[in-house]
């Protein structure tokens, strides 16, 4: 997994293209929201990568986390996951997770992770 290929980035919602496949709760935000996409796996060695693009980022009104291309997750992806929602939350930055699959989510519930969204707040 260490040589396994990432891709972290964060895209305003008016640019994506496939918007139209998006749930109707997710047309409906400011379209100053960030989407950050997680393409491949979530774990120790590329943690860092993800923080460093959150933290460096300019989100002000909502973020969402596009969860289709996880190919898999470790504890530190988890926590990763966790840890930007928490300060997202901690700025008043509305948070939302789209397309988790079943066992991304399962995970994350085993570990607590992401307890501090809403039912509602995955689209």
């Amino acid at each position: 997994e260490l040589n396994a290929k990432y891709e972290y980035r964060l895209t305003p919602l008016s640019e994506l293209n496939y918007l139209s496949s998006l749930n109707k709760d997710v047309l409906s935000f400011n379209k100053n929201a960030i989407v950050l996409q997680i393409d491949g796996p979530l774990f120790f060695a590329s943690v860092e990568n993800l923080m460093d693009i959150y933290v460096n980022s300019s989100i002000d009104s909502a973020l969402i986390i596009d969860m289709e291309k996880i190919t898999s997750m470790d504890l530190s992806g988890a926590f990763a996951l966790d840890d930007i929602v928490k300060d997202a939350q901690s700025k008043s930055i509305d948070v939302y997770v789209i397309n988790i699959a079943n066992k991304v989510k399962e995970k994350l519930d085993r570990v607590n992770s992401l307890a501090s969204l809403n039912k509602n707040h995955y689209l």
